[in-house]
């Protein structure tokens, strides 16, 4: 699907999910609980929610660094997940937004996209260790679930007004009722990450 089939105009999508580089500090949850692994899942639970999603990508492909994530194996999850073993700014929101996502409910998301996953020493990795297939089996779910797909757009700006947000970007604005973003951290700069 492209952008073409969306209106330009209040209420045209539900969500707009814009992955963009490194965030100081947002709250993010999707409807139906699931705190989110990245801006392609994001998308595929609003989307199983009933809503008309738009997903933004700088870069000309999706998932990227999750097909780099885990030396190409893509750590999924893992047995033990703290706020101890992230280096964070703000310790007591990592921990509440840790705890509305455990182990499982990421394993039932993965099984749910028809990936089965395996424990090795307490990481989780999907049972072919290729993180090319995650990437695959989300593109898989977007294609399914209809979700608009626009590459190679860059995040400049989110407006709000009484009838919902507005996102700019380098080519266009777009409308819609929520706007996610989706922040990642500094790793890998060759794969899109930024300040």
């Amino acid at each position: 699907y492209s952008a073409k089939n969306i209106e330009h105009k209040p209420g045209g999508v539900s969500y707009i999910l814009v992955g963009i580089g490194k965030l100081e500090r947002i709250k993010m949850r999707i409807p139906g609980g699931f705190t989110v692994y990245n801006s392609m899942t994001a998308a595929v639970c609003a989307a199983r929610n009933g809503k008309r999603v738009l997903l933004l990508e700088k870069n000309n492909k999706l998932g990227r660094k999750i097909a780099a994530s885990g030396n190409g194996k893509c750590n999924l999850t893992n047995a033990v997940i703290s706020a101890e073993y992230y280096h964070n700014a703000y310790p007591d929101e990592l921990s509440a937004i840790l705890g509305q996502c455990d182990r499982e409910s990421v394993l039932r998301f993965m099984l749910s996209l028809g990936i089965r996953c395996k424990d090795k020493r307490g990481y989780y990795y999907p049972m072919s260790e290729q993180a090319a297939v995650v990437v695959q089996m989300l593109q898989a779910e977007l294609e399914h679930l209809k979700v608009i797909i626009v590459l190679e757009e860059r995040f400049l700006e989110l407006l709000r007004d009484s009838e919902g947000f507005s996102v700019v970007t380098d080519k266009k604005r777009y409308r819609a009722e929520n706007v996610i973003l989706s922040g990642g951290g500094m790793a890998a700069p060759k794969l899109g990450a930024e300040n």
